[in-house]
């Protein structure tokens, strides 16, 4: 189940990447989307592309700590989203937009198509324990107890790494969920008859929304791998 749900959600990081592209490309080399999309700008061609030559190489990491430098930027890319949907909502009627009202909530059939996106979006809990694996206790120069108060030592390594553990646990769920307030509350302010890419609701010639665009596509490249690494050591447990 882990291996197929983890290769979904590689899946579909793919299809953010490639619709970040085609997107990005179409707007800044002005292509007439009516006219055909020539293959270079197409979406099958970015995928292929990126998957190759960034996502695998990435993908064969044996290490989750040698992904920290992409997540780091996949963390500033979020960052950077959702200060410019924030900033945009501000400047935005709060009350309607495109003659449709915003409202503050609503239970019906179609509420069950938002449960898969939800689902996705609680996939950061698999790679708790390949984290938690690699983090040290804190500060390498640690002094020596001796053989007679080993386990002691171990047992107060252990609780600092766990302490640790907690603080990681705490700062990446606090700033999702920062992030994640700010683009639902203003993106959906602003446009309330929103598409279900809230970014293919601004304007095309809007430079901020674009970068915010190139930003997200970037942040796929960085994240299909950390998926990526649990698949893999979920695999090999099965299969050895």
């Amino acid at each position: 189940s882990l291996v197929v749900y983890l290769f979904g959600s590689c899946v579909a990081y793919l299809i953010i990447i490639g619709d970040s592209y085609s997107k990005v490309v179409g707007t800044l080399a002005r292509l007439d989307s009516s006219a055909g999309i020539p293959w270079w700008a197409s979406r099958h061609f970015a995928i292929a592309v990126v998957a190759a030559f960034l996502v695998t190489p990435l993908s064969l990491l044996r290490e989750m700590s040698r992904l920290a430098p992409a997540s780091a930027m996949a963390l500033m890319a979020l960052a950077y989203t959702a200060l410019a949907i924030m900033f945009d909502g501000i400047t935005r009627s709060s009350s309607t937009a495109d003659g449709v009202s915003a409202v503050a909530f609503r239970m019906d059939v179609d509420s069950i198509s938002a449960v898969p996106i939800i689902v996705f979006a609680f996939q950061c809990h698999i790679q708790v324990l390949a984290i938690f694996s690699e983090l040290s206790a804190g500060s390498p120069n640690e002094p020596d107890f001796g053989e007679d108060i080993e386990p002691i030592a171990g047992r107060e390594t252990e609780r600092k790494r766990l302490r640790r553990m907690y603080q990681v646990v705490a700062l990446a769920v606090g700033f999702c969920f920062v992030g994640y307030l700010l683009v639902a509350e203003f993106a959906y302010t602003s446009h309330p008859d929103v598409t279900s890419n809230v970014l293919d609701s601004y304007d095309k010639s809007d430079k901020a929304m674009l970068l915010a665009t190139a930003l997200m596509g970037c942040s796929a490249v960085a994240s299909v791998p950390v998926n990526h690494h649990a698949a893999r050591a979920a695999l090999d447990d099965l299969l050895a």
